[in-house]
């Protein structure tokens, strides 16, 4: 059906393997990141909550999925306040 697909069948092989490295790396830089939040908030005690300016920060600088985000604090006793999330990419965006 799309013949020029397969015509370049390894310059599409190659485009999709850099594009999982990078996601690959943005997947590390965002856990990193995710996991440093996270025990800021457990060390402050603060009811076991990410910011939604941090969750959305996460995502907006690092590339780091939301949803991902919330499994991994769900993983760990943590909540997010999806309402939060929504103010400060609205913020983001009027900036």
């Amino acid at each position: 059906m799309f013949p020029e697909i397969k015509a370049k069948q390894a310059d599409v092989k190659e485009i999709l393997n850099e594009e999982e490295l990078s996601f690959a790396k943005t997947l590390d830089r965002g856990e990193a990141m995710f996991e440093k939040m996270a025990q800021k908030v457990k060390g402050q005690g603060s009811k076991g909550k990410l910011g939604g300016a941090d969750v959305w920060r996460l995502y907006d600088t690092y590339g780091f999925p939301v949803d991902l985000t919330k499994i991994m604090a769900e993983e760990r006793g943590l909540a997010i306040d999806d309402e939060e999330v929504a103010k400060a990419q609205e913020k983001a965006r009027e900036a």
